[in-house]
Formats: structure tokens, C-alpha cells, sequence
């Protein structure tokens, strides 16, 4: 998500761009012109708006200003971590004795860079490059051997990412510093590089990504040569709308816009809109059998799910539909529900993302003894509190399955069975057992059970939402995983004990798990109920030889798996 522009104007009024409004470009249509628009505000120009501070155009009452967000704890820590892990991979390079410059700020940065660039440093940080309207600062610079304008080297430029995994926009973002590279030392970089959060290196080729680059930085020159203070783009086209989230989501609501459907595709919405389908009430009301190029039953789904938000508006719970699952997959949805056993598990995990190599530092589980839940909990704060928390759950939930093979780990969503995927493999611990889990399904995943056996009338399916069916609103205290991501890292800084039972803070992170994982169960409940009034049968998933071997199919070369998602954007 893009913080703020680095848009702006140079000394002679002509608009001055970096790579990060190419990736706000990439991210949202929307963003990219607010921060245009943004500017021009802030320049002084008298047409830019109608009077009210919003852009000309826009007729959304009741909104009286249009500022940015500030921005929130967690971007701020994002930021600071990125920082971090970026002043670390510089200190590793110190220390392995490379020869590193490091770039000053100010006016004089970019002749130091090309000083440096000359003299062949083989490492430049904080490097400052440009090449006509296009500029900025990149993480390092690199040597690497080659003929260019130089002499008989050349540069690629690196980038430190937080991230444990590329990103699209990473490849635009490195594309226009290799391209302002290539103007500089008259040779196109061979590749380019990032760090990835956990240190390592994906390497990709610059001429994977270089014709759709430059189409892309042409559409986005397009687009600020042809700003037009009355085009304004919706932000209902964009998942992500940066620091102006806050005003994106007024507008969103004030014009009833398609994605506010719960589960809608952007594909979608352009398909319905297409159709002449504009709105979410619209689409809810619409006498239109079909839509071209949407699927019948996935357009009836949208019409339900439309139907249902409109009219649980102002409902204390949300209405539902019950879906019937497909003749051939009938083990989907509410028949996919096990049976109760009074040992089953609910689960849910806390992590910590922005520490190097990621760490899960809280396992929490409720469970039911003489009709009540109750919940344990295993901690851990550095790698090797993690291993032991992670086979201390293992164990104790293998020893309840064990004991009644008909027994279930119930979570919501993918996150807890990839985690402990990844922490059996990490550890090479608990193999066998997470393994077992696995082949004969004891992860059960309720997020699936209600996608596919339910239309709720809640804007998104997260457990926030979907527990409105049968618990009231959460309050105060932590309530978003973002949220106690932000407070552990407040509990990091605090020096409080490891013990939560003598730290405030993480005694909130684990009332806040405890939460979820009660709500877990009383979902588990309220579905198993629902599956008894409807006369429901389960219907077991068939076996399978080794879940737990099964490929990603984007595991594939990096460069190849990121050029694909960009060409076919």
C-alpha cells in the first residue's frame, strides 16, 4: 500500500515523478489521481475544486472534506520495520567488509551517486537517480561486470522488501530504476533484485518485464497528461486506495457502488456495469435473467447476495440464504460439517510478520469440558519457544485425536493449517503427526463451510462479520488482527514480562485469541444447529494419500511466476 506521494513539482513547474507513484498507479487508478489532484490543491490552483475541497465532478453530499488519512500504527510500523530490515542488510554488507558509499540527502545526492557510479563503488545506498521526469532514491545499487558508458562495469539496482514473498508491484517499482540505469550508463541492467523479509535473494530479468513496463509507464504518463479535474476515476475499480482509504470508502457508500457485494470480482462488477447493473441496490432489485460471460449460478449467487445486504441493513443479525452444494461435490458446504465429539479443538493464531523469518508467537484453543469452554494457550517469543510451542500443541491435539479418532481442529480461514505446514517443515519436528492430521482431515476449515454452504448478508466474510449471525459486536480493547500485530510490538518495545499473566498488553493480545477462538466455536455450534434443523447429512471428504504434499502452483521460477501475474493483469 502506497503512504503518501512522492509526486511534485520542480523548479520550473514541470511534474516530477518517482517509482512509488508508479506502483500507486498500479495499485488504484484512483489513488494516483487523488495524489494529482492532492497536489494541484496544494499548489494553490482555484479550479481544482468545487468549493467544499472536493475534486470538480463530484456531486456525494454530506462529505465535507477530502484530506488523506493519516496514517495509522500499523503503516507506521510497516514503515519502521521496512527500515530496519533494510539498515540491516546495509550493516551485513559493512561487516562482510564490502565497499559500500552511502548516498547523502540533498541537493548534492545525485553527484555523489554518479561520482560514485564512475569510480565503481560496488555497493551505493540510498543511490539518487533520475532521468528526465522520472526519479528517486534506490535501496543499493550494485557493480556488476560489463561494458557500459562507465567503463568495464555496470550497475543493477536491489531493493529490501519486508515481504517473504515478491510482489507485482515490486517488478514496476525496479523496472523504473533499471530503466533510469540503462539512460545513465547506456546499458540495460541484466536483472534486478530483492531482499525479501526473511534475507533472501529473488533475482528476475529485466526483459521478462521490459515491453510491459514501458506500455505501463506510457498509460501512466497518459494519464497525468491528460488529468482532467472533472474525470474522476471511481475507486470502486481498486481494492486498495492508499492514504485516501477513508474518502474512497464515503464515495463507495454514497454511490451504492458493485463492490460493495460481499465476494463480487472486479471482472464482475465491469460485466454487470456492462449490463447496465450500477449499483449494489440495483443489482439487488434487477429483473435481468443473466449476464453475459457471467456464469448463471454465480450471477444468481451476486443477486442473493446483494438481496440479502440491502435488506439486513440495520438488522441486529445479518439474513442468510442456505445454498444446496453441486450433485457432483456434494460434500461441500453444511454437509461438509463433521459430527460434534466432545474433544474437538478450536483454534486460531497470533502472529508476528514483521520480525525476521516471522514468528507465531501465540497458539490459542478452546475447548469444551462439562459443557464449558475453556482455553489454553502455548507462547513463544523468539525461534525457540516457537518450536517448543508448536510441538506442545501438536502433542496435546494429537493426544485428544488419538484418543477419539472423530475428533477436529476447527479454525477459520487458511492461515493456521499453513502455518503449521511451514513450522513442521521449518523445525523438521512434528512431521508425522501434522502429516496425519492432514491425510485424514482434522483441520477443518469453517471459512469453506460457510462460503460454500451459506449466502450471509454481511459486506465481507471475515469471522468479524460472520459472527454477527450469532454473537453481538465486538468493543473495545484489540479486535483486528492488525491490531495485535501493533500491540505486539508494543509489548516489545514495553520490556514486560513474558508472562502475560504480569503484562497488561499481552494480556489483551490474549484475551483478543480467546475471542476469536470462542467464536469459532459458537460458529462451529450455530452451523451444526442450523445443519440439524435442515436435516443435513454429513458427507465425509474422500481420503487422499498425503495432503500435506500437495504443490503450490505458483511455486515455480519467481521471474516466471511474477512476469505472469503482470502480463496478465
Amino acid at each position: 500500500m502506497v503512504v503518501k506521494s512522492h509526486m511534485n513539482f520542480d523548479e520550473d513547474a514541470e511534474l516530477f515523478f518517482s517509482p512509488s507513484d508508479l506502483t500507486a498507479y498500479w495499485d488504484s487508478e484512483f489513488t494516483s489521481w487523488m495524489d494529482r489532484w492532492y497536489l494541484e490543491k496544494r499548489k494553490g490552483a482555484n479550479s481544482v475544486t468545487n468549493g467544499n475541497g472536493l475534486p470538480i465532478g463530484i456531486e456525494l453530499g454530506g462529505i465535507e472534506k477530502c484530506e488523506p488519512d493519516e496514517e495509522d500504527e500499523q503503516l507506521k510500523l510497516i514503515a519502521q520495520k521496512g527500515m530496519e530490515h533494510e539498515k540491516a542488510y546495509l550493516k551485513q554488507l559493512q561487516e562482510n567488509g564490502n565497499d559500500v558509499v552511502v548516498i547523502k540527502s540533498g541537493k548534492f545526492g545525485t553527484q555523489q551517486t554518479l561520482d560514485s557510479m564512475n569510480a565503481g563503488a560496488s555497493y551505493i545506498y540510498q543511490a539518487q537517480i533520475a532521468h528526465q521526469n522520472l526519479g528517486g532514491k534506490a535501496d543499493f545499487l550494485v557493480k556488476s561486470e560489463g561494458d557500459s558508458s562507465l567503463g568495464a562495469h555496470h550497475y543493477e539496482v536491489w531493493d529490501t522488501k519486508l515481504s517473504k514473498t515478491p510482489k507485482a508491484s515490486f517488478s514496476i517499482q525496479l523496472c523504473a530504476y533499471a530503466e533510469i540505469l540503462e539512460q545513465i550508463q547506456q546499458r540495460r541492467p541484466n536483472g534486478f533484485e530483492v531482499v525479501l523479509g526473511d534475507n533472501e535473494h529473488q533475482r528476475f530479468r529485466t526483459n521478462d518485464f521490459r515491453y510491459y513496463f514501458r506500455a505501463f509507464k506510457r498509460n501512466f504518463l497518459r494519464h497525468q497528461d491528460q488529468f482532467d479535474y472533472e474525470k474522476f476515476p471511481h475507486p470502486g475499480l481498486s481494492s486498495r486506495h492508499g492514504r485516501w482509504s477513508t474518502f474512497a470508502s464515503q464515495i463507495l457508500e454514497a454511490s451504492d457502488h458493485l463492490s460493495r457485494v460481499a465476494n463480487i470480482t472486479r471482472t464482475q462488477i465491469k460485466k454487470l456495469e456492462d449490463a447496465g447493473i450500477q449499483g449494489l441496490a440495483e443489482l439487488a432489485n434487477t429483473d435481468v435473467l443473466e449476464i453475459p460471460r457471467i456464469p448463471q449460478p454465480t450471477f444468481e449467487r451476486l443477486v442473493i447476495q446483494a438481496k440479502l445486504q440491502v435488506l439486513s441493513k440495520g438488522k441486529q443479525h445479518p439474513l442468510y440464504e442456505l445454498q444446496s452444494p453441486p450433485a457432483e461435490t456434494p460434500a461441500r458446504g453444511i454437509a461438509s460439517l463433521p459430527p460434534e465429539s466432545s474433544l474437538d479443538v478450536f483454534f486460531d493464531i497470533e502472529g508476528f510478520p514483521l520480525r525476521e523469518g516471522g514468528l507465531e508467537y501465540l497458539l490459542g484453543a478452546t475447548y469444551i469440558e462439562d459443557g464449558k469452554p475453556h482455553f489454553a494457550d502455548w507462547w513463544a517469543h523468539d525461534e525457540q519457544q516457537e518450536k517448543l510451542a508448536f510441538e506442545k500443541f501438536i502433542d496435546w491435539a494429537f493426544t485428544r485425536w488419538q484418543a477419539d479418532p472423530s475428533m477436529h481442529i476447527y479454525h477459520y480461514a487458511v492461515y493456521e493449517v499453513t502455518a503449521m505446514k511451514r513450522l513442521a517443515g521449518k523445525y523438521a519436528a512434528k512431521e508425522h503427526e501434522v502429516d496425519e492430521f492432514l491425510r485424514n482431515h482434522v483441520f477443518v476449515d469453517l471459512y469453506n463451510v460457510v462460503r460454500q454452504g451459506l449466502i450471509v448478508g454481511t459486506p465481507s466474510y471475515s469471522l468479524k462479520d460472520i459472527e454477527h449471525l450469532y454473537l453481538e459486536p465486538r468493543k473495545g480493547g484489540v479486535t483486528t488482527a492488525g491490531g495485535s500485530v501493533v500491540e505486539y510490538h508494543h509489548w516489545i518495545e514495553s520490556r514486560e514480562s513474558q508472562d502475560w499473566k504480569e503484562s497488561p498488553i499481552l494480556k489483551e493480545i490474549r484475551d483478543y485469541n480467546q475471542v476469536d477462538c470462542d467464536s469459532t466455536w459458537k460458529l462451529a455450534e450455530w452451523l451444526r444447529d442450523l445443519q440439524t434443523k435442515k436435516e443435513i447429512q454429513y458427507i465425509p471428504p474422500e481420503s487422499s494419500s498425503s495432503a500435506s504434499t500437495e504443490g503450490d502452483p505458483e511455486e515455480e521460477h519467481p521471474s516466471k511466476t511474477l512476469a505472469s501475474k503482470i502480463l496478465n493483469k
